[in-house]
């Protein structure tokens, strides 16, 4: 196969891939975490012996002269569709890294992609992006090992099952869009909700099952809050139930409904007032044991009123339940098989409590800000990724080195751009 370039079969050959950069995307918002962290990988590749290991970077022509700078890695430019370049050229590779989000399954698609060639993957597992790209599969999980905030799940088409069932004088199988019925249906709702909330003083969050870091997450607080949501959640989804006949069929329908927005499911969460956080760490997969490596305790900026949810972080951070973070991160991880690699545990401290709220089987922002305090004392990541992988070693304890660097990084986003200070 001419496949327009060369590797030295002599050395250990990597690949990497960051999913945004592979295609022609112009979102500004996307692109500054996306270039941020494809420069902090890219640098930590180029800084690996060169005797032993060969480091290309797959992008799109628009993207390709950013490795230009890094002489040590080899950029490659795509030039067909991922999924089919994957097939047709991975196997050439010895190791993969990849970046990608969890939203419409790129990542789970792509890992599961990977996992059907002889590579070796630095990064999550199928099984493991799986459950953590879905946050109620996540909490079913982590049930009885973590605390989490009180959690249900729903979606317009389980409500309007449940209100059916309820009103058997119903016997539409198609929601009709107007008069007292849909007036009732936004009652239930309503109804559905404020039962929820009778146990909470202060606000509801509610937040799509599949949905990547902050994004598309409602905050319910007063009474009207509820009314109005109950409304929206039932007439954005009218057209979608009215293009189908059968609603109360339609998961078993032959026909491609699963991506619809009837059938897209949200939690329903007490909200949690407290100080948001992340975990950084390294997993390494061993077995049948995740050897969990912390690196360090992240304060986060979030402004969940806001278009644009995520500000940013900065790193180190001091808590007074600093140790209790890392124990409820690392447990979270240790129960869902197939993290690897670098990932990131969201959490709530409040007082005297912390609280899970999602893993990311990938690399995240803070990754940016410690990389850049790595290098104060000649600590590659990536380096430790791989070494680590093909040999793991328990009792090692990383976040000690970060924490008495001295090294303080702040990072926040700013008219699209992501600002390291």
């Amino acid at each position: 196969m001419n496949n327009g370039f060369n590797l030295n079969k002599s050395k250990f050959n990597i690949l990497f891939f960051e999913y945004y950069t592979t295609l022609n995307t112009s979102d500004a918002s996307i692109l500054s975490e996306a270039e941020a962290m494809v420069n902090s990988v890219l640098y930590e590749l180029n800084e690996l012996d060169d005797n032993e290991y060969g480091a290309y970077y797959l992008s799109s022509s628009k993207f390709s002269t950013v490795s230009n700078k890094y002489d040590n890695v080899n950029s490659l430019v795509l030039n067909k569709d991922l999924h089919q370049w994957i097939n047709d050229y991975l196997e050439l590779f010895d190791g993969v890294f990849l970046i990608a989000g969890e939203e419409n399954m790129n990542l789970y698609n792509l890992t599961k992609l990977i996992e059907k060639k002889n590579i070796k993957l630095f990064c999550s597992k199928s099984k493991g992006v799986f459950i953590s790209s879905n946050k109620d599969s996540t909490y079913k999980t982590l049930k009885n090992i973590v605390k989490q905030p009180k959690t249900a799940k729903f979606s317009f088409n389980l409500l309007y099952q449940q209100y059916n069932k309820i009103n058997t004088d119903n016997k539409d199988t198609k929601f009709v869009t107007e008069g007292d019925k849909q007036l009732n249906f936004e009652s239930f709702v309503f109804s559905f909700i404020t039962e929820f909330k009778k146990n909470f003083s202060s606000k509801l969050i509610i937040k799509p099952v599949n949905g990547i870091d902050c994004e598309n997450i409602t905050i319910l607080e007063s009474k009207n809050d509820l009314k109005q949501f109950s409304k929206d959640f039932i007439n954005i989804n009218i057209n979608n139930i009215n293009s189908n006949s059968n609603i109360n069929n339609s998961n078993s329908s032959s026909n491609s409904n699963s991506n619809n927005n009837f059938n897209e499911e949200f939690l329903i969460q007490e909200f949690i007032d407290g100080e948001i956080v992340s975990v950084s760490l390294i997993a390494i997969q061993n077995g049948n044991k995740t050897i969990i490596y912390p690196l360090s305790l992240n304060k986060q900026y979030i402004d969940l009123y806001g278009y644009d949810k995520y500000l940013g972080g900065e790193i180190p951070f001091n808590h007074p339940l600093k140790k209790e973070a890392f124990k409820t991160a690392i447990s979270a991880v240790e129960a869902i098989e197939g993290l690897h690699g670098f990932l990131g545990v969201d959490l709530i401290l409040t007082e005297n409590e912390v609280f899970f709220i999602e893993v990311n089987s990938r690399f995240t922002t803070p990754y940016v800000a410690l990389q850049k305090i790595a290098k104060d004392f000649e600590f590659n990541i990536i380096k430790t990724i791989i070494d680590l992988s093909f040999n793991p070693i328990e009792g090692i304890c990383f976040k000690e080195l970060f924490e008495s660097n001295g090294t303080f990084v702040k990072f926040k986003k700013e008219n699209n751009k992501l600002i390291i200070e």
